[in-house]
């Protein structure tokens, strides 16, 4: 319908940003893919999980950070595609990663 599309765009928008920001901020951790092995341990309100992330390897960690990169820049693409098979798949991997920051953090 076309009330959707504004709502999709506006999750492009805000996921798409979130991926770019990273990369123009010139920040090594992220460049390096090296965030994660300090983000579980300095967060705000680690949750419980977040210490067993923690402890995962460094290999893993780095693997997880260019992961979150496909998700939010180019896979962020698939919100708008004009599929709908798409579109679900884009939609689906989105809420996975909400899902990992969720039970990684207390964001609840």
């Amino acid at each position: 319908s076309i009330g959707a599309w504004p709502v999709r765009f506006l999750l492009f928008k805000l996921m798409f940003m979130s991926g770019v920001v990273k990369i123009q901020a010139n920040c090594p951790t992220w460049l390096n893919l090296t965030a994660l092995e300090y983000h579980f341990a300095t967060q705000c309100l680690p949750g419980p999980l977040a210490w067993h992330a923690h402890q995962l390897h460094p290999f893993f960690l780095r693997l997880s950070v260019a992961f979150t990169f496909v998700i939010e820049i180019p896979a962020t693409f698939l919100l708008i595609a004009p599929v709908k098979s798409f579109r679900v798949v884009g939609a689906w991997l989105q809420i996975l990663l909400q899902v990992v920051i969720i039970l990684t953090g207390s964001y609840n």
